[in-house]
């Protein structure tokens, strides 16, 4: 199980909410598809969920194909399972919310002497191995997550998914990017494919690096 406490920082532009995202409630978890190039934001009303869909915006820009980050340098957006570690007010993308890349597997299956480092969501439409959202949409987001850490929700999971990891298509992508297959169908359980999430999957992470159910 994760677990990651992140200090806030006072924007110094001030993000607001949109008139949908204020009547909403106030936990959030985000989640991107990479093929579809989209973040999605769920909300629930209490910390334990159920989450239900409250937006989704188009990734303005992001490096790379489909596959996990595993090299600095590589241009990869990560996939896997994250939580937000820092909040940054100050970024020269506007507004950016730091991921805890590279997580325990990221550490075991990514390059040993230089993973990479320092992925965020932020604001502008020009990334590399990040996820740019452009400046009116990171204040929307930035303001959730805002919101939800003054709730006391102090691990805001961020999941990223290749595209989703239905299993026909798991075995689908599979067979034409098999180098990648074995991490996919290790990822694909925490892909839930509803209307209503009751809460993000929690994890843990094995010695392999593979991710598996708590």
């Amino acid at each position: 199980m994760v677990s990651i406490s992140c200090r806030p920082i006072s924007p110094r532009p001030q993000p607001r909410l949109s008139t949908q995202a204020e009547a909403s409630g106030s936990f959030l978890y985000l989640r991107a598809i990479k093929d579809e190039r989209v973040l999605e934001a769920w909300v629930s009303e209490e910390a334990g969920g159920p989450f239900t869909l409250l937006d989704t915006w188009p990734v303005a820009a992001m490096s790379g194909a489909l596959g996990p980050k595993r090299k600095e340098g590589d241009r990869q957006v990560p996939e896997g399972l994250y939580v937000i570690d820092r909040f940054n007010p100050r970024s020269q993308y506007h507004l950016s919310l730091g991921l805890n890349y590279p997580n325990a597997s990221d550490t075991i299956l990514g390059d040993p002497r230089s993973p990479g480092s320092d992925i965020f969501i932020h604001g502008s439409n020009k990334s590399i191995g990040c996820l740019a959202m452009t400046d009116p949409v990171i204040e929307q987001i930035y303001a959730l997550a805002e919101r939800a850490h003054s709730a006391g929700q102090r691990a805001i999971r961020v999941d990223i998914f290749p595209f989703r990891m239905s299993e026909a298509r798991v075995e689908e992508m599979g067979r034409e990017h098999p180098e990648h297959a074995k991490f996919w169908r290790g990822l694909a359980p925490f892909f839930v494919n509803s209307d209503e999430i009751a809460s993000p999957v929690p994890f843990e992470v094995r010695e392999d690096g593979s991710y598996v159910r708590n």
